[in-house]
């Protein structure tokens, strides 16, 4: 199944938006502690089969 290019671009417009959100809610937090984190994300290729990942991050 092929999703159309601009439902891929909302997707990930999306994500990248959360993405953003979580990295500033964490640096707000760190800039408390007068500390740096370096965060990195990496795509799952298959989230589904890794169930333990998918449940933390809902």
């Amino acid at each position: 199944m092929r999703l159309s290019s601009s439902v891929e671009g909302i997707t990930h417009i999306g994500i990248q938006k959360r993405l953003d959100l979580v990295q500033m809610n964490v640096q707000k937090e760190l800039n408390c502690m007068n500390r740096k984190l370096n965060i990195a994300i990496t795509r799952i290729g298959n989230p589904y089969g890794h169930l333990n990942i998918l449940v933390e991050m809902h």
